[in-house]
């Protein structure tokens, strides 16, 4: 047996299978913030009870490390620094998010000026030892990081990625001395040029470390007293999962663990349907993410900000906003209504929850409107009040002399518009055509929102997978093994030799099997991928160019110009084949797929047994909703098992799964197909 755990801001999701025959549980129960264990722990002992010893692996995702840092409830960190460089978190970049916003103030630094340390030394950008360490200033330090009991601690030295010599003494004089410390080394966590974004993901690194460690160390604790012997994996924001004994060494790259396991479900069942080119889009309660991905590839960036402070680890990239289910509707001082960013989360929750939520909220408005049905929510496991739902409405729909109901359509209306805003930058902006993919919508809300989102973009197909509500924890169960490893290495392509190339990569692939090992992972099972950050000499970003090994020391550098011609063009529709290239960052993806997250992913799901001649209108009901502004008709079916094989549900018609709602408004229609999955179009497609 295998179980996905993803942690949100408001429900806590929970889902197990058994690679025998494939047997599926799910459970959705409300996070417990500050004490998020509390209800992981709770949730495992509800879905299967309290004896776990026939689970093989365990994947967590949460948001721990990330609302960690929003909150600004991390660990107090030392930063170690070359002489110079002590301003170098103030500082940061010249770019302003709003050149226009007069009060615009850059984030405020997760290390306080008065904990940052220099130190002598200084290695160029060859990585020659043009000054020594200071043995003596080593030791000040240290005398000073023990008097004030700091625990969490960054070395960050110009110039590492090239030599990590003085980081690595530094390193090793403090566990020496100081005992039960986080030491984060950026010659180790990202060993790239850039001073500031090396040095920002180090800070951030230690900053989360010591908290996601107790939190995670805390939950396997309590996962062994119940009997489990299995493997307990963290899910990281490349889309991989990791080990739990590795989280606190490399904390920072499990920021988007929670989001990124939606968008690795989104390719299992893309993969399965044979659609290669989709968009995942996740809407829960307290934000929603969108992803693009191309040729059954999600895309992963290096250069994505949490709070404004850059992480330059793998990521997915995921366009998040904060818009979900708990999202707070307001009017501002000049009458116009908002929604968010501010969330209800899970306590007190939506007014309609009956928690103490007194504000209104996209799940109220969902309510008002009729499209989620009070003893319908969760299978009936949480009852709504819609009464509780107008009575919040009609406090901010007085201030602006309107109805209610025009209130709950407008903040529906709002939601969607700034949901198709996030799909715009990760598609449109960067190049792609919204109109050639496929939504994948999921999340509890998500499903809400898909055909308005989709109308707006042109797109004309999406598609629903089954344990929509806790999607993100089956993405969990089909993730694999994948840690990232990095060098940079700047050199014109034209005075790099191929044999250059390739002793780079195998230090690499050294590294790589080196931790690999230690994690009891066959290394003769993994993949191994290799990619160059490139750009043209003289720019200041790249584009990551693949490269085949094998067939690297045959074709030589050509292959790797034209490559990297065809990807810039793609990008920005031209390219140069006069100017210089520039090699800079070399990078490898380890991967492994153990037996059991093979099965799941290799394993296609058999026919629904339900006979083409079943009896549908047994839970089949007629209801009223109310659409631009008026009431109308709707067919309410209850659970998409009800659905038949082939048959054509035209809308306005309204599916009420047991873990998330889907809504197929007029000029829309959906099926189900063998997969089980909810394929919505619009009409005439």
């Amino acid at each position: 047996m295998r179980i996905g755990i993803d942690v949100g801001g408001t429900f806590t999701d929970l889902i197990c299978a058994s690679n025998h025959n494939m047997n599926i549980k799910k459970l959705k129960v409300f996070s417990t913030r500050p004490n998020i264990e509390i209800g992981v722990l709770d949730g495992i002992k509800k879905l299967i009870g309290t004896d776990l010893s026939k689970i093989e692996t365990i994947i967590h995702g949460s948001t721990v490390a990330t609302n960690a840092i929003l909150e600004r409830k991390g660990a107090r960190v030392a930063l170690i620094v070359t002489k110079g460089f002590k301003d170098i978190l103030e500082i940061q970049r010249e770019d302003r998010e709003n050149i226009y916003d007069l009060f615009y103030k850059k984030s405020e630094t997760l290390v306080s000026r008065d904990m940052i340390f220099e130190l002598e030394e200084r290695i160029d950008k060859n990585g020659e030892i043009v000054k020594p360490l200071n043995k003596d200033e080593i030791q000040k330090v240290i005398y000073w990081l023990s008097k004030e009991k700091i625990k969490s601690i960054s070395i960050s030295f110009i110039h590492s990625y090239m030599n990590p010599l003085h980081e690595q003494e530094v390193e090793k004089a403090i566990k020496k001395n100081l005992d039960d410390c986080y030491i984060s080394v950026s010659s180790t966590i990202m060993p790239e040029f850039r001073e500031y974004e090396r040095t920002s993901t180090v800070a951030i690194n230690s900053y989360v470390s010591s908290i996601l460690e107790r939190y995670i160390n805390n939950i396997g604790h309590e996962l062994r007293s119940l009997g489990f012997k299995g493997d307990f994996y963290v899910m990281q924001s490349n889309g991989g999962m990791i080990p739990y004994i590795s989280v606190g060494q490399h904390a920072c790259r499990t920021l988007l663990s929670g989001p990124a396991g939606g968008v690795t479900g989104a390719v299992d069942i893309a993969q399965r349907v044979g659609v290669k080119d989709i968009i995942s889009f996740d809407v829960g309660g307290t934000s929603a993410d969108a992803c693009l991905v191309t040729n059954g590839e999600a895309k992963v960036t290096t250069s994505k900000k949490i709070d404004n402070l850059p992480v330059s680890v793998p990521m997915v990239n995921i366009e998040s906003i904060a818009a979900g289910g708990g999202s707070i509707a307001w009017v501002d001082e000049g009458g116009m209504l908002k929604v968010g960013p501010e969330s209800a989360g899970a306590d007190p929750g939506p007014a309609c929850y009956g928690r103490g939520g007194i504000q209104p909220t996209i799940t109220d408005a969902f309510m008002v409107l009729g499209l989620i049905r009070g003893n319908k929510f969760i299978g009936g496991d949480i009852k709504l009040d819609r009464v509780k739902a107008i009575n919040a409405m009609e406090k901010i729909a007085k201030k602006i002399d309107k109805s209610c109901f025009e209130i709950a359509e407008g903040i529906v209306s709002i939601a969607n518009n700034n949901m198709a805003q996030a799909i715009r930058l990760i598609s449109i902006e960067r190049g792609y055509d919204p109109r050639k993919f496929t939504l994948i919508s999921f999340g509890g809300a998500g499903s809400l929102h898909a055909v308005y989102v989709a109308e707006k973009l042109d797109i004309t197909t999406i598609l629903v997978p089954p344990n929509a509500g806790v999607f993100s924890a089956y993405g969990l169960l089909v993730a694999d093994f994948k840690r990232d490893y990095v060098q940079s290495q700047p050199s014109l392509l034209e005075d790099t030799s191929i044999s250059e190339i390739y002793e780079i990569c195998e230090n690499l692939k050294g590294k790589a099997v080196s931790e690999i090992q230690t994690y009891n992972i066959p290394i003769n099972e993994c993949s191994y991928n290799f990619s160059i950050d490139i750009c043209y000499y003289g720019q200041s970003f790249f584009v990551n160019v693949p490269i085949d090994i094998p067939s690297l020391t045959k074709e030589g550098k050509e292959q790797i110009k034209l490559e990297f011609y065809k990807i810039y063009k793609n990008r920005y529709n031209y390219f140069f084949s006069s100017e210089k290239i520039q090699l800079n960052n070399y990078r490898l993806s380890a991967n492994y797929s153990d037996s059991s997250s093979s099965f799941f992913k290799n394993a296609r799901e058999k026919k629904n047994k339900i006979s083409s001649k079943c009896d549908q209108e047994e839970r089949k009901y007629e209801g009223k909703i109310i659409l631009q502004g008026k009431n109308q008709k709707c067919i309410f079916i209850e659970g998409r098992e009800s659905v038949n094989f082939g048959s054509k549900l035209a809308g306005p018609v309204i599916i009420e799964d047991l873990d998330a709602t889907i809504f197929i408004p007029p000029q829309w229609s959906a099926t189900k197909d063998n997969y089980e999955n909810i394929i919505i179009r619009r009409e005439g497609e």
